[in-house]
Protein backbone atom coordinates (compact mmCIF):
# COMPACT_ATOMS: atom_id res chain seq x y z
CA UNK A 1 0.00 0.00 0.00
CA UNK A 2 2.10 2.77 -1.33
CA UNK A 3 1.20 6.21 0.93
CA UNK A 4 4.43 8.54 -0.58
CA UNK A 5 2.01 11.25 -1.94
CA UNK A 6 4.85 13.66 -1.91
CA UNK A 7 8.83 13.90 -0.29
CA UNK A 8 7.62 13.22 3.53
CA UNK A 9 4.11 13.11 3.04
CA UNK A 10 3.30 10.85 4.48
CA UNK A 11 5.90 9.78 6.79
CA UNK A 12 6.31 6.62 9.13
CA UNK A 13 5.98 8.69 12.45
CA UNK A 14 2.28 9.47 11.16
CA UNK A 15 1.38 6.03 10.02
CA UNK A 16 2.61 4.75 13.39
CA UNK A 17 0.67 7.39 14.85
CA UNK A 18 -2.86 6.46 13.32
CA UNK A 19 -1.94 2.55 13.63
CA UNK A 20 -1.47 2.29 17.20
CA UNK A 21 -5.20 3.52 17.98
CA UNK A 22 -6.46 0.64 15.64
CA UNK A 23 -4.09 -2.12 16.20
CA UNK A 24 -2.35 -4.18 19.22
CA UNK A 25 1.04 -3.88 19.10
CA UNK A 26 2.98 -6.76 20.19
CA UNK A 27 6.56 -6.24 18.87
CA UNK A 28 8.62 -3.34 17.11
CA UNK A 29 11.45 -3.68 14.77
CA UNK A 30 14.11 -1.21 13.21
CA UNK A 31 17.00 -1.79 10.86
CA UNK A 32 20.18 -1.89 12.50
CA UNK A 33 21.87 1.25 11.75
CA UNK A 34 26.16 1.32 11.00
CA UNK A 35 27.90 1.98 14.05
CA UNK A 36 31.32 2.01 12.14
CA UNK A 37 32.87 2.90 9.02
CA UNK A 38 32.06 6.34 6.68
CA UNK A 39 28.40 6.01 6.89
CA UNK A 40 28.20 5.33 10.65
CA UNK A 41 25.88 7.23 13.19
CA UNK A 42 26.73 8.38 16.51
CA UNK A 43 23.57 7.85 17.97
CA UNK A 44 19.89 6.13 17.02
CA UNK A 45 18.81 8.08 14.05
CA UNK A 46 15.82 10.18 15.17
CA UNK A 47 12.69 8.86 13.88
CA UNK A 48 13.43 6.03 16.42
CA UNK A 49 12.64 8.76 19.14
CA UNK A 50 9.55 9.22 17.37
CA UNK A 51 8.61 5.78 17.01
CA UNK A 52 9.42 5.37 21.00
CA UNK A 53 7.47 8.20 22.26
CA UNK A 54 3.98 6.94 19.90
CA UNK A 55 4.60 3.03 20.66
CA UNK A 56 5.60 3.81 24.94
CA UNK A 57 1.81 6.09 24.80
CA UNK A 58 0.06 3.25 23.28
CA UNK A 59 1.62 -0.06 24.88
CA UNK A 60 4.70 0.73 27.11
CA UNK A 61 5.69 -3.18 27.27
CA UNK A 62 6.86 -2.41 23.56
CA UNK A 63 10.49 -1.09 23.06
CA UNK A 64 11.93 -0.81 19.66
CA UNK A 65 14.08 -3.87 18.48
CA UNK A 66 16.85 -3.70 16.11
CA UNK A 67 17.64 -6.58 13.65
CA UNK A 68 20.76 -6.86 11.29
CA UNK A 69 20.13 -5.12 7.84
CA UNK A 70 19.90 -7.67 5.81
CA UNK A 71 17.90 -10.05 8.21
CA UNK A 72 15.16 -7.02 8.30
CA UNK A 73 15.18 -7.15 4.59
CA UNK A 74 14.72 -11.53 4.90
CA UNK A 75 11.72 -10.76 7.96
CA UNK A 76 9.92 -8.41 5.82
CA UNK A 77 10.17 -10.53 2.62
CA UNK A 78 8.97 -13.55 4.65
CA UNK A 79 5.25 -15.19 3.33
CA UNK A 80 3.25 -14.20 6.89
CA UNK A 81 4.00 -10.64 6.16
CA UNK A 82 0.39 -9.40 5.65
CA UNK A 83 0.42 -5.43 4.97
CA UNK A 84 3.64 -3.37 3.76
CA UNK A 85 3.32 0.09 3.95
CA UNK A 86 5.67 2.69 1.72
CA UNK A 87 5.55 6.17 2.68
CA UNK A 88 7.55 8.96 1.61
CA UNK A 89 9.39 9.62 4.78
CA UNK A 90 13.21 10.75 3.86
CA UNK A 91 14.94 10.28 7.42
CA UNK A 92 17.53 7.89 7.77
CA UNK A 93 16.83 4.62 9.04
CA UNK A 94 12.44 5.45 9.57
CA UNK A 95 12.05 1.78 8.30
CA UNK A 96 9.68 -0.01 11.03
CA UNK A 97 8.46 -3.63 11.50
CA UNK A 98 5.03 -4.32 13.13
CA UNK A 99 3.90 -7.37 14.67
CA UNK A 100 0.38 -7.61 15.38
CA UNK A 101 -2.05 -8.91 18.13
CA UNK A 102 -5.57 -10.19 17.21
CA UNK A 103 -8.34 -7.50 17.72
CA UNK A 104 -11.43 -9.50 19.70
CA UNK A 105 -14.78 -8.44 18.51
CA UNK A 106 -16.86 -6.83 21.11
CA UNK A 107 -19.79 -9.03 22.46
Amino acid sequence: MPLNLAPDVVNATQVLDALVTAIPVEAAHVMQYLREGPYALAEDPPAWNAFRKILAASNPAVALEEIERFAFYEAAAQSDVCLTIQTADQRIYANLMLTIGVVMPKA
